[in-house]
C-alpha cells in the first residue's frame, strides 16, 4: 500500500473515531433545554432538576433511571406549557420513563378539561397538540403554543 493510500485510510479513521466518541458523549441537557426555552419563553417560566428526587417522583420517574433531566414550566397556575427533557441511564428503562410521561399528559388533559372556561379550553388544545418523543437516551416532553419549533430543536440538536 502506498504511503498517500495509507495516510489517507488513517485520517479516515481518526474522523470516524472522533465522531463516534461525540455520539458517544452526547450533549448536556442543560443546553438542549436552554435552546428549547429560547423557542418556548414561558412568561413565568421556571426550570428544575429532574435528578431531584422529589422532582422527578412529581412526573412518576424514578430519579435512579437518569443521568440528566430538566423540566422547565410555566409556574403560572393558568397555564400547562411544560417541557420535560431526560437523559436515561440505560436504553432498558427508557419505556418506563415515556410511559410516565405518558401518564402526565393524561393528568394534564383530565385536569384542564375539568375546567369549563375559556382558558381551561385553551390549555386542553396545548395538551392535545403535545409531543412525547424519544432519541436514543434522551426522552422528551413538549406541551407549549412552539411545540413545533421546540421539537426542531431537540430533532437538530439530540
Amino acid at each position: 500500500m502506498s504511503t498517500k493510500r495509507l495516510l489517507a485510510l488513517g485520517i479516515l479513521v481518526m474522523i470516524l473515531a472522533g465522531c463516534a466518541k461525540k455520539e458517544a458523549s452526547g450533549i448536556k441537557v442543560a443546553e438542549v433545554m436552554d435552546r428549547m426555552k429560547s423557542r418556548a419563553m414561558f412568561e413565568n417560566g421556571k426550570t428544575e432538576d429532574m435528578t431531584s428526587f422529589e422532582i422527578a417522583q412529581r412526573y412518576g420517574i424514578d430519579s435512579e433511571n437518569i443521568t440528566e433531566g430538566l423540566v422547565y414550566y410555566n409556574s403560572d397556575k393558568d397555564s400547562a406549557d411544560a417541557i420535560v427533557l431526560v437523559k436515561v441511564k440505560d436504553k432498558k428503562v427508557t419505556e418506563k420513563i415515556e410511559n410516565a410521561l405518558g401518564r402526565e399528559v393524561t393528568r394534564l388533559s383530565d385536569v384542564w378539561e375539568g375546567r369549563k372556561d375559556e382558558n381551561g379550553a385553551a390549555q386542553s388544545k396545548k395538551i392535545d397538540r403535545h409531543v412525547r418523543k424519544t432519541r436514543g437516551d434522551y426522552v422528551v416532553l413538549v406541551i407549549c403554543e412552539e411545540v413545533k419549533g421546540v421539537v426542531k430543536v431537540f430533532d437538530e440538536l439530540v
